[in-house]
């Protein structure tokens, strides 16, 4: 008796392959005998080893087969955003490449799957064209929704793991619809879409999507800095780690690159299984020792994230541990953009730093100026100094930076 198909798929890129490899490997893992997995690869660029290697995952009730979509994306205009590439955009292209489908799997390759797919693949969409997983709701996700287009936060969804209803999504035209949204984003001076098609995705779906099991689309980027959660969901966002189904590795921070973040053990345990382990490690090993040490600024100080939202401008007053913790940490996530550093002592600090002399403050255009001092004391000598240089009160920022460590 002929298996029923489930077709998932994902897009991936050359430097990509090795862990759209390892997403397919664990979602097999999972696979159910009774079902054939038809498993499509969109690219443009993949070498023919890493294809090879892609597609030698195939076995009885799985067929892994890659296409170059390049016919599709020729004449559309898609451009990369912060750690996003093109390939990100090619799930818009889904129903129009495999309209054999009624229904589609779309992953992204930075995850791990723990659960057989054909039980998602089997939610009724309820009439919706896409069916995915209400996004992590964190403060950086509620300034974002807003910029976009004045979103509620807890109505937007992430766009890793979707389920397409490829008629209702040409209906809808969605694809064109998000198109024109990006290439009219494209002419801004600065981009508001960062997040590429899943924003266009979100504006054009608004309030008219289904919303899948969250155990479907688990971010772990958050379990080192849960502060940025919503204070009402952080217990529950921690927890539910343990239940996830499928680990999405979302963000600039993935786990080949910082081993020792939460829930990495699960990529590594699977890259300890595949045959190609020794490839992985020396593909990507260069980034595992870059990344060593970097996440130490986040151990002992906190920045006041409570006192600064997310995308101000901001300024550092001391270059001391505190300020070199909270320079480092904003480099790494982003949160806020440091437009300038003072010290006191800035002639005796290392050039490369940029730490500028305390006067600059005068001159400077910044939301808020954060004391990087551990001292109480020290921070309330400096804010009355800061005060008579005629700084505004409410610009100032001290807190109680030292982590307190659980007894």
């Amino acid at each position: 008796m002929k298996k029923p198909v489930i077709p998932v798929v994902f897009a991936a890129n050359d430097n990509y392959a090795i862990f759209c490899y390892i997403a397919i490997y664990s979602m097999i893992q999972k696979a159910d005998g009774h079902y054939f997995y038809h498993i499509y690869i969109l690219q443009t660029n993949i070498s023919s080893k890493n294809l090879k290697m892609l597609e030698s995952l195939s076995k009885e009730n799985i067929q892994i087969e890659c296409i170059n979509i390049f016919q599709y994306t020729l004449k559309v205009n898609l451009k990369e955003s912060l750690h996003l590439s093109v390939e990100t955009y090619y799930r818009l292209f889904i129903p129009l490449i495999l309209p054999q489908y009624e229904k589609i799997i779309y992953l992204d390759s930075d995850m791990c799957i723990q659960e057989d797919v054909s039980k998602l693949y089997e939610c009724d969409l309820d009439g919706y064209p896409v069916g995915a997983v209400s996004d992590l709701l964190c403060y950086p996700l509620e300034s974002h929704s807003r910029e976009i287009g004045g979103l509620d936060c807890r109505k937007v969804f992430n766009a890793g793991v979707l389920v397409i209803d490829s008629q209702k999504f040409e209906e809808w035209k969605i694809r064109e619809k998000c198109l024109a949204l990006l290439e009219e984003d494209y002419q801004r001076n600065e981009r508001k879409l960062i997040f590429a098609d899943q924003d266009a995705l979100n504006i054009v779906l608004y309030e008219n999507y289904f919303q899948l099991d969250k155990r479907w689309n688990y971010q772990p980027q958050y379990l080192w800095r849960t502060e940025e959660v919503f204070p009402e969901f952080r217990k529950e966002y921690v927890s539910d780690q343990e239940n996830a189904f499928i680990m999405h590795f979302a963000g600039d921070r993935k786990p080949w690159k910082y081993p020792d973040l939460p829930c990495s053990d699960i990529f590594w345990k699977y890259v300890k299984e595949i045959k190609e382990f020794k490839k992985v490690i020396s593909y990507i090993m260069s980034d595992v020792r870059a990344a060593e040490g970097k996440l130490r600024c986040f151990e002992e100080f906190q920045f006041p994230y409570a006192k600064v939202p997310f995308r101000s401008r901001i300024a550092i007053y001391a270059a001391g541990a505190v300020g070199k913790a909270f320079c480092r940490q904003m480099s790494l996530s982003k949160y806020a953009e440091l437009v300038l550093w003072v010290d006191r002592s800035w002639e005796n600090i290392d050039v490369e730093f940029g730490v500028k002399p305390v006067e600059e403050i005068l001159h400077a255009k910044y939301d808020y100026l954060i004391i990087a001092i551990d001292s109480e004391r020290v921070a309330k000598v400096i804010k009355d100094s800061l005060l008579q240089m005629d700084v505004p009160e409410n610009k100032i920022v001290w807190d109680e930076y030292r982590k307190r460590l659980n007894g």
